[in-house]
């Protein structure tokens, strides 16, 4: 699983994860926390697309999509793609 923004313990402001980096053995910790919820991106069924993840930059989760349909894009249009499809 990879984390989709920043997990933060609410009660001592700790990042217990970074956006857009696997959540590993911490998921315990978060589990333990005060936290209600993280949105999490469950499997990636493309390589390219867990690079993309690691090196995200994106403010919201539509210029994420569009990164995610410009780097696989093969001569389409950004908005001929579904680059959706490859996170689930």
């Amino acid at each position: 699983m990879w984390a989709v923004g920043t997990i933060v313990n609410t009660e001592t402001g700790e990042v217990l994860v970074e956006a857009g980096t696997m959540i590993g053995d911490r998921v315990g910790t978060i589990q333990q926390s005060a936290i209600g919820s993280v949105e999490v991106i469950e499997k990636v069924t493309a390589l390219w697309c867990s690079d993309t993840i690691a090196e995200d930059d994106c403010e919201s989760h539509e210029q994420a999509l569009l990164k995610l349909y410009t780097r696989s894009a093969s001569g389409q249009p950004a908005a001929d793609r579904k680059g959706s499809d490859a996170v689930q």
